[in-house]
């Protein structure tokens, strides 16, 4: 029997590729370990738990040190030195936290629900983000990746463009600093784009919180998020003795820091530096808008700090719920699967940090448009 095939940018894609991968992935490969998964958001727990210890201790150091002494003026000029490296790295070890409350929203975490449910909101709230809201507005967007209209989490679409033709929203390298470092907080705390996680009650985002029960549990998510912040807040000023501009240098930075790292891997996660393929209703099928999506290889222990969010992105859009140490295996197998069929698909291994890759894909992609079948 002939194999149905349809054409992509990517090959002639198999319309029962989608049953062919999820036949090939061992089933053990796609169910959650929920005593691994608890490692791991220990493991990143710790981490990110040091990163603000050693603020604090190096703050105490100088703070003891006699006024005015050399040795104090030394830690003070080491301090400033310092601090904008404590920022990045805080932020991404805040970015890999978050990756954790992402796998809960996939209920990739564990089996339990309400594992899922409780430690998605321990791991999104420190970085900002409301669990419930992020959780039905990001599994739209995996139904409906690389959809004209239908993806409306991918920052290109704009209804205002000729046609409906997507266009980057984001082409003049004028905007670069403040997109990268402002970018996440508009889109989800202002609602640019989506509509505001934090009441999402308005705009695109509201279409995926539709029933009374849903909205209800989007406001516990963000009266938790206000209630927690709250009280690091008052742990740092009043149990820490942290005035609100250590206090800002202390956690608001890595906040915005760990933002920046999310905007910088989603975006390179779903934009390529030649073009991006978009399609319309009549063209769109679940296997080909997970072709257009990118792994990219950072290398220097980043792939595994960021959970395979990086490198294993295809195969977490082909089976969202494989959990992410599981994700190269899979993505192996994926990858065979692809040969046997023809199919090619975005794998990058990158030279430069992911700063540079984002400078030169920022502004520089091109989008196309398919509208008809092929």
């Amino acid at each position: 029997m002939q194999k149905q095939v349809v054409a992509t940018p990517r090959g002639k894609v198999p319309r029962n590729l989608v049953e062919q991968i999820r036949a090939a992935v061992p089933q053990h490969l796609q169910e959650p370990s929920t005593i691994r998964s608890l490692f791991w958001w220990l493991y990143d727990l710790i981490v990110l738990l040091s990163c603000f210890a050693a603020y604090l201790f190096v703050r105490n150091l100088y703070y003891n040190l006699e006024e005015g002494t050399y040795t104090q003026k030394y830690v003070y000029f080491l301090c400033v030195l310092l601090l904008p490296m404590y920022w990045v790295g805080t932020g991404a070890a805040m970015f890999a936290y978050y990756c954790i409350g992402h796998e809960c929203a996939h209920n990739s975490f564990s089996n339990w629900r309400i594992l899922n449910i409780l430690f998605g909101h321990i791991t999104l709230g420190p970085i900002g983000i409301p669990y419930f809201a992020f959780s039905a507005n990001h599994r739209a967007h995996h139904a409906k990746h690389n959809h004209l209209t239908d993806d409306r989490h991918i920052p290109w679409i704009s209804e205002r463009s000729p046609r409906h033709k997507p266009v980057s929203v984001l082409r003049r390298s004028s905007v670069l600093p403040i997109v990268l470092f402002i970018g996440m907080p508009v889109h989800m705390w202002l609602g640019v784009a989506d509509g505001s996680y934090l009441f999402p009650f308005f705009g695109n985002i509201s279409k995926h919180v539709t029933t009374a029960y849903d909205q209800m549990l989007c406001l516990v998510s963000t009266t938790y998020l206000c209630l927690q912040m709250m009280a690091i807040w008052n742990l740092g000023t009043a149990g820490f003795g942290l005035s609100p501009v250590e206090f800002a240098a202390w956690y608001i930075a890595p906040v915005l820091s760990g933002m920046m790292w999310l905007f910088i891997v989603a975006y390179l996660e779903h934009h390529d530096i030649n073009e991006v393929h978009v399609f319309s209703e009549g063209a769109w099928t679940f296997a080909k808008g997970a072709l257009e999506t990118v792994d990219r290889i950072y290398g220097f222990g980043m792939d595994t700090m960021f959970h395979h969010a990086t490198d294993g992105h295809i195969a977490h859009h082909f089976l969202p719920r494989v959990p992410h140490y599981y994700l190269p295996a899979v993505t192996n197998v994926i990858e065979q699967v692809l040969q046997r069929n023809g199919v090619s698909y975005k794998r990058y291994k990158h030279t430069k940090n992911p700063l540079a890759v984002f400078c030169d894909t920022f502004g520089a992609t091109g989008v196309e448009v398919f509208e008809a079948h092929f």
